[in-house]
């Protein structure tokens, strides 16, 4: 059973920060969403402090206008990854696609760009399980509103590396968010604001991503 209604493991607002440039919890925070997620999306990036210290890969099925437009990104504190092509994970970066590429993470700890055919949607499968196999346990896989299915086995893989699995919880009864669920695998269904706190509290304080722990199915094994 996910955790749901622990929004304020500890409140992003008020927290403090103090140890927060030498601990860091999990090494990379991947998010997946479909094009209905661009203001859940913008709403976490947004709210991250400066010091946030993991990486965060963004995927949507349809890179939303909002954010590659300067304006709606000017209030992001992290820096924004400009490259499109091949670039070393660093921590404290985001790394959000060109539209129609497709992104997956290396054994080397690089994310690699791949122009889609005309038409062809980026797959979030394969960004999380990329994702699994080269940071396992120290990774979170953030799953927001979009349709469909995608996202399920890659949510399975990254649970059965050792990472975390957040959903949006306005979004659990459909799609995407739905299929997660059904995974058996998620350890929190959150509103925009809980996943901020979540990941927060996760990432930048020690001790608290063990507060709550879903194990993983047995046939997930």
């Amino acid at each position: 059973m996910y955790a749901i209604g622990h929004e304020c493991l500890v409140p992003y607002t008020e927290m403090g920060l103090r140890n927060s440039r030498t601990f860091c919890g999990f090494d990379v925070v991947v998010i997946g969403g479909s094009a209905g997620s661009s203001h859940a999306i913008l709403e976490i990036l947004n709210s991250l402090p400066a010091t946030f210290p993991a990486a965060i890969i963004v995927c949507q099925h349809f890179t939303s206008p909002y954010l590659s437009l300067p304006r709606y990104l000017k209030e992001i504190q992290l820096k924004i990854n400009d490259r499109s092509d091949d670039a070393v994970i660093e921590r404290g970066l985001i790394y959000i696609p060109p539209r129609f590429h497709q992104m997956m993470v290396t054994n080397d700890y690089k994310i690699n760009f791949n122009a889609l055919l005309h038409g062809g949607v980026p797959s979030i499968n394969l960004l999380f399980s990329s994702v699994a196999d080269t940071f396992g346990d120290r990774a979170i896989g953030v799953v927001l509103s979009g349709g469909g299915q995608d996202c399920a086995k890659g949510v399975i893989s990254l649970k059965r590396a050792g990472g975390k699995i957040i959903v949006q919880r306005a979004a659990a009864s459909m799609g995407m968010p739905s299929a997660a669920l059904a995974t058996g695998c998620v350890d929190f269904a959150l509103s925009t604001k809980g996943i901020i706190s979540a990941l927060i509290s996760m990432v930048m304080m020690q001790g608290v991503a063990d507060l709550f722990r879903v194990p993983l199915p047995s046939w997930a094994h």
